[in-house]
């Protein structure tokens, strides 16, 4: 029997179905000219509120926003989200692809035969068909690897939202403590320029000396500096707004917006710290994605140690300190309070003049911006320890919303 010698030209061909690649170039004109029409009103907006957030849409369009609802609106608009979101959609078809059973093939070979007989054609063909077979738990390894990592990207959309809302309070601190300050170095000049006035009486009349009203016109410029700056500070803190809600500076103009610097629950009834560090280890959403991604490298390790046995082919701290300084502030701030209003009776029945009342009431605003100023300080202390326990002392209900981006 002659022996045959094959020149062998391997063909194969996969036994699975083709996705088609559906290019979705970015339009940076398009894109700027779609964040540039965004705004409050917007129907989409509204559909959204609707939707995970009910009782925020009953009166709309709204006419002023507390931080209940601008959450809601940064979780809509916010591109963070947008993009936390993909990553999670794309972590859960990696789940369905890692259930994948590998392909079979065809394999098509084409031999030649040295040995042919004359007139018979020495070429002829090889088909083999493979079907392989992952042995060792291969498959179920990767799925579990697959679904600790979507587990994980879930997890990091809950921290994003957090990271969002954090961002969001804290740029409705800074406006509304430049909104408040404006509003009393307001009222001061007014105070100041009134005292300067008397003063400058005092001097025609003898009184008082131009050192004495060269000194009360230096407080009058300071406090209007005071004043300029505060008001570039509303600025500033109005655009890290619109920022933290993904939304265009021009979006906010006119909107009113509630936000007490107060707290809005009792620090007396706040955890003690190990229960506040056991709480946080248990329930932070960064933590979890960790220890998610922890056990999807085990199941990598599992997965490379079982691709040592081969496959079978057939065929094939947090402290709170601020709330007693309140207090006293408070009460300070009070007492000048009711010492004006004293004045003031003085000055009608004549036993005060205007210079009095109007220093009386320059020592009240001084005490109203060193208020403030605590008050600012409490409800960023109370922010960063929402932070750290990511357990809102008074949110919505939306955590992680899903956006319809109309994309199937």
């Amino acid at each position: 029997m002659a022996q045959k010698r094959w020149l062998a030209l391997p063909s194969v061909v996969v036994l699975a179905g083709c996705a088609a690649f559906e290019p979705r170039p970015l339009v940076p004109a398009q894109t700027a000219g779609g964040f540039e029409a965004r705004t409050l009103a917007d129907p989409g907006l509204q559909t959204f509120v609707e939707a995970n957030a009910p009782e925020l849409a009953k009166e709309w369009p709204r006419r002023s926003w507390d931080l209940p609802g601008l959450t809601v609106v940064a979780f809509y608009y916010h591109p963070s989200l947008d993009l936390a979101r993909a990553q999670w959609g794309v972590a859960n078809a990696g789940v369905k692809a890692a259930a994948g059973r590998p392909n079979p093939t065809l394999s098509i070979t084409p031999g030649y035969d040295f040995s042919a007989a004359s007139g018979i054609s020495p070429w002829f063909p090889g088909v083999a068909f493979d079907v392989p077979i992952e042995t060792a738990g291969k498959r179920e390894t990767r799925i579990t690897r697959a679904e600790y990592l979507a587990e994980a990207a879930r997890h990091h959309v809950t921290t994003v939202a957090w990271q969002v809302r954090s961002n969001l309070r804290k740029a409705l601190t800074d406006l509304t403590t430049a909104e408040r300050r404006r509003g009393v170095l307001r009222e001061q000049v007014e105070v100041q320029q009134r005292i300067t006035e008397l003063v400058e009486q005092q001097r025609r009349a003898g009184a008082a000396s131009i050192a004495e009203v060269a000194a009360i016109r230096v407080a009058l410029t300071k406090l209007q500096a005071d004043e300029a700056d505060a008001q570039r500070q509303m600025t500033d803190a109005r655009t890290r707004l619109a920022e933290a809600l993904g939304l265009p500076f021009a979006a906010l103009e006119g909107v009113r917006f509630g936000f007490p610097l107060e707290p809005v629950w009792d620090p007396s009834a706040l955890l003690d710290k190990a229960e506040a560090r056991r709480l946080a280890l248990q329930q932070r959403s960064d933590i979890r994605a960790v220890l998610a991604e922890y056990e999807a490298s085990q199941a990598a390790l599992q997965l490379e140690v079982a691709k040592q046995y081969p496959d079978l082919h057939l065929g094939s701290g947090y402290q709170w300190d601020q709330g007693d300084h309140i207090h006293r502030l408070r009460q300070i701030h009070q007492a000048l309070g009711d010492q004006q209003r004293n004045v003031q009776a003085r000055l009608s029945a004549g036993g005060a003049d205007q210079l009095e009342l109007q220093n009386a009431k320059l020592e009240v605003g001084v005490s109203a911006l060193a208020l403030l100023d605590v008050e600012a300080r409490s409800s960023l202390a109370a922010g960063e320890l929402e932070d750290a326990l990511q357990l809102p002392f008074k949110a919505p209900s939306v955590a992680q919303p899903q956006r319809d981006t109309g994309d199937t």
